[in-house]
């Protein structure tokens, strides 16, 4: 992702991103966020929702959730936060599974493609990387 889109969540995310920058042997994040562009509305809407869960009969203060690492593995979209709840696992993996059909590069409508390395991509973006129409669809 470009750095100006990883700067705004960032900003628009602190505690979820508090470990954005640290040294690799302490996080994941130390590597930023490892997808393309095309996936940041889903991550921002992924991350507003994450951002307001409340933990159950307490204040108002937001659940305490840290991001350890964001990334694309085998064409979609792999969000990993550490113990959590039943809630916001089902969040992630709804957003996990929305970018199965979104375009890693561009945000619009795609599909997995490939068969040795997987992306999920629109026509055009497929044909400028590379990805023939005529590959096998990812199961």
């Amino acid at each position: 992702m470009s750095p100006a889109l990883e700067r705004d969540l960032i900003e628009r995310y602190p505690k979820l991103f508090a470990d954005y920058g640290a040294a690799p042997d302490k996080s994941a994040m130390a590597f930023g966020f490892e997808c393309g562009n095309g996936w940041f509305d889903l991550l921002d809407a992924l991350c507003a929702q994450l951002s307001k869960l409340k933990p159950a009969g307490e204040s108002d203060d937001p659940l305490p959730l840290t991001a350890l690492q964001v990334k694309e593995k085998y064409g979609t979209l792999r969000f990993y936060l550490g113990a959590c709840s039943d809630e916001v696992l089902a969040l992630v993996e709804l957003a996990e599974a929305m970018s199965a059909g979104i375009c890693e590069t561009c945000g619009n409508r795609g599909r997995t493609r490939g068969m040795t390395w997987l992306k999920t991509l629109c026509s055009s973006c497929a044909r400028e990387q590379g990805y023939a129409e005529t590959e096998t669809e990812a199961p």
